[in-house]
Formats: structure tokens, C-alpha cells, sequence
């Protein structure tokens, strides 16, 4: 296998540490995310709005996406609560505020991880942006990129967020989702590293708290471990500092628990998002990863068979796609391996989240090559 590529350390075990006393501590901050749940009801018609609600035993959770066709609705995981759970867990002083200069200053030890987000906006530069919860969702196209209204497109763009990559060059980005785990995350890094791809992982409080080997292994395998939230809660229903919280607390007990930095991209729960949410994780310095395909797979109880879910992979590759996958369904460990060599061979390379970026902010011009990003595994 080749050496390490564009823009990656030779050394790529930068969280090698043990993670138990840090899941300790995230364990008392982060409430148990139930799995699954019953579909009470459901509707998809062209041109409807696709709406359902799920029963996790206590709270319900909704999802809403713009209409299509069929079941080429592209959503992300409903929004699942744990009843009863504590989201003030952590205990402590209140810490600090701003610095004066415009800078927030986390210190102590509070709610949200410990990291201190009363007072952090100086001013109320988010009034006026609509807090209407969105949940997103595109329609898929084929091989080509799915179709995303203007007035989405220019949203996005106002605020650094992204769903998809460059439409002329063939290039797939990989990233996965972790709310709980079935078994299935482990074959799921051992194909990529087989395969030599380097994927990110978003990562949820929850996750991080019961799978901490796991957590560990994504960081040594060298790729992205990105921001799920602290307890996957719905960002239009926060207010900007709890908000705040869910990103930053995230970060920080990641740090206390692996030893390494989370990254800065940050996807929302189920994909619910609001113009208001958007400035404001933008305001924190954080980027704002959709996608561009997606399949209903974050149900393991819904069973599908591997040919399924391969065909429903491969017949929407396009260039720059966003591939979101859970790492709960089976179907989806038994087929990566195809699906890559399918991608490779019908001339596609894979990408990272940081070159994506590196096009979107057009910060300076990125390998438009098509080769791929392979993690030094020594």
C-alpha cells in the first residue's frame, strides 16, 4: 500500500490513550439514546411531504422532509430522546465568561461537558434569522447530483455549510453516523482500512460514552472523528447557548476522553437544522456537513437484504457525493468492500471531509486528481 498522501501526517495515531476514565465522566453528562422505535405513521407521495413519527416508548420524535418521489427522500435518524434522562448531569461551578476581547473564555466545570456557554454571544447578531426547523433532505437523481433549490443552496453558502462536492470531478466522501452500536462498526473499519479509505465519523455523545475502543480506533485508524452532538438533541429547539453546548460539550469530553481534538465539522441531529442554527455553529467556527445520499438504514430492525442496499448505493454514486451511512445495519458492513471496488472501478477515488472544504471555501485550490486519500497504516 502506498505511503501517506496530500496533506496527511506520516503518524496517525494521535489518540492512542486509554479512554475508560473519560467515558466515565461523559457517561454522567450524556443520557442512554434508545434504539430503533416504531414507525407510527408515514407518508411519501411525490410531491408530499414525507412526515413520521417514531414512539421510542416515552417522547416521539419527527422528522419532515421536502416531497419526491418515492422512497428517493433522503433523511437521516429520527430524533429519539431517552425519557427521564438528565441533561444537567454534570455538576460544578459555573466557570467564567467572555474574555472582553470577543473571545469566550470555557473554563470551569458546568453543564454541557463542563464547558461554560452562558453569555458567549456578546450581542444578538442572530436576531432576525429564522428559527424554522428544516429537515433536510434531497431528491435523489441518478448518478448525477441531486436537485436542491436555490434558495437552499444559497443558505448553505452563506454560512459555510455543505452537502456536496465538486460537480466535474469524480471524487466520493464517506462519513458515517454513531448514535449506539450493533456490532457492525468494527468490520465496518476493518474494510476501510483493507480498502485503504479514509472516512469520517460523526460521533455522539452517547456513542462516545459506551464505545470507547471503538472511538479509539476511528482515531488511530486516522480517520475524522466529527461532531454528532453532545445528546442529539434537535438544534432548531435550543437556544443559541445550549446550542453552543451541544457542540463545544461534545468537544470537550472527547478531548478528556481520547486525547485528541474532535474536528470542526458538525452535522445535526436527524438533519434538523434553521437558518439561526446554521449562523450559529458558523459563529463557533464550525462547518456544517449534509449530504448528498442517503437510505433509510438507521432502523436495524428494518431488514433489507445486501444486494439491496449495494444497488441503492451504487445507482446514485456521483461526483463530489456525500455518502451518509449508519454503521447499525449489517447489510451496510457486508457490502462497503463492493461498493468501493464498484466506485474505483467505474473511476471514482475517494476524498476527505478537509479537501472538500478546501474546494468549498476555495481557501486555496484543491487536488482535483482523483486520488485517493489512504491513511499510513504501520
Amino acid at each position: 500500500m502506498d505511503g501517506p498522501r496530500d496533506g496527511m501526517a506520516a503518524d496517525m495515531k494521535i489518540g492512542g490513550r486509554s479512554t475508560t476514565a473519560g467515558a466515565a465522566a461523559i457517561a454522567e453528562a450524556v443520557p442512554d439514546r434508545t434504539t430503533g422505535g416504531e414507525r407510527k405513521s408515514g407518508e411519501n407521495k411525490a410531491g408530499d411531504t414525507y412526515r413520521e413519527d417514531f414512539n421510542d416508548g416515552g417522547d416521539v420524535g419527527i422528522e419532515e422532509y421536502g416531497g419526491g418521489d418515492g422512497d428517493d427522500i433522503q433523511a437521516s435518524e429520527p430524533v429519539i430522546e431517552n425519557p427521564g434522562g438528565n441533561e444537567n448531569a454534570i455538576d460544578g461551578s459555573a466557570g467564567s465568561g467572555g474574555t472582553g476581547n470577543g473571545e469566550a473564555d470555557y473554563t470551569g466545570t458546568a453543564k454541557n461537558g463542563g464547558v461554560h456557554t452562558e453569555n458567549i454571544f456578546s450581542a444578538s447578531g442572530f436576531d432576525g434569522l429564522s428559527a424554522k426547523k428544516i429537515g433536510w433532505g434531497v431528491k435523489l437523481n441518478g448518478n448525477k447530483q441531486p436537485e436542491v433549490s436555490t434558495a437552499i443552496l444559497d443558505v448553505l453558502d452563506k454560512y459555510d455549510a455543505a452537502f456536496v462536492g465538486n460537480p466535474e470531478v469524480p471524487l466520493i466522501y464517506l462519513t458515517f453516523d454513531l448514535g449506539y452500536e450493533t456490532g457492525y462498526t468494527v468490520p465496518i473499519l476493518d474494510t476501510l482500512k483493507d480498502e485503504g479509505v479514509r472516512a469520517a465519523f460523526f460521533i455522539d455523545g452517547h456513542y462516545l460514552s459506551s464505545q470507547p475502543d471503538v472511538v479509539n480506533r476511528i482515531i488511530n485508524d486516522g480517520h475524522i472523528a466529527a461532531n454528532h452532538s453532545l445528546r442529539h438533541k434537535s438544534f432548531p429547539d435550543l437556544t443559541d447557548e445550549e446550542l453552543a453546548g451541544e457542540i463545544l460539550g461534545l468537544e470537550s469530553v472527547f478531548s478528556d476522553a481520547t486525547g485528541a481534538e474532535l474536528s470542526k465539522y458538525v452535522r445535526p441531529p436527524s438533519g434538523e437544522y434553521s437558518e439561526r442554527s446554521l449562523a450559529v455553529t458558523a459563529s463557533l467556527g464550525r462547518a456544517t456537513v449534509f449530504w448528498s445520499f442517503a437510505y433509510v438504514d438507521y432502523d436495524p430492525q428494518q431488514s433489507y437484504t445486501a444486494d439491496y442496499a449495494y444497488d441503492k448505493i451504487t445507482d446514485n454514486i456521483h461526483n463530489g457525493a456525500v455518502i451518509l451511512l449508519h454503521t447499525v445495519k449489517k447489510e451496510n458492513a457486508d457490502v462497503l468492500g463492493r461498493v468501493i471496488k464498484k466506485a474505483r472501478g467505474d473511476g471514482y477515488a475517494f476524498d476527505t471531509l478537509d479537501n472538500l472544504f478546501l474546494y468549498i471555501t476555495n481557501t486555496q485550490n484543491a487536488d482535483p486528481g482523483g486520488q485517493d486519500n489512504v491513511p499510513n497504516y504501520t
